[in-house]
């Protein structure tokens, strides 16, 4: 079998981010990058993290690419969709956060009389 590479872009933060969350050059943006080692007609077996794992040829969303390119589209994809779904759960939080609130309101209101 020919020498086959698979790679994913990931994000990760340098020590300074838990210092201090407002440095944003602390953010790194890599690519990881995996040797295929079995292939199959629907797609590649390789190892992550000691553990083998195989990704398809063909599905849209992969767990790693055959070109950096690929890689890269499919990480600020990732990226978008987790910012989206980020953006949906404060928006949550900081709705129960005011039903919280009203309902302590409420409660303090209620004991006082």
């Amino acid at each position: 079998m020919k020498d086959i590479k698979l790679y994913r872009y990931r994000k990760w933060c340098t020590n300074e981010c838990l210092r201090d969350y407002n440095d944003k050059s602390c953010v790194k943006v890599d690519v990881e990058e995996f040797n295929v080692t079995d292939e199959t007609n629907k797609g590649y077996w390789f190892i992550v993290n000691g553990k083998k794992k195989w990704t398809s040829k063909t599905s849209k969303r992969r767990f790693a690419y055959p070109t950096k390119e690929e890689a890269l589209e499919n990480f600020i994809r990732r990226t978008k969709r987790s910012i989206s779904i980020n953006h949906y759960m404060i928006d949550f939080a900081e709705l129960a956060l005011k039903e919280a609130e009203l309902l302590k309101n409420e409660l303090c209101t209620s004991q006082s009389t």
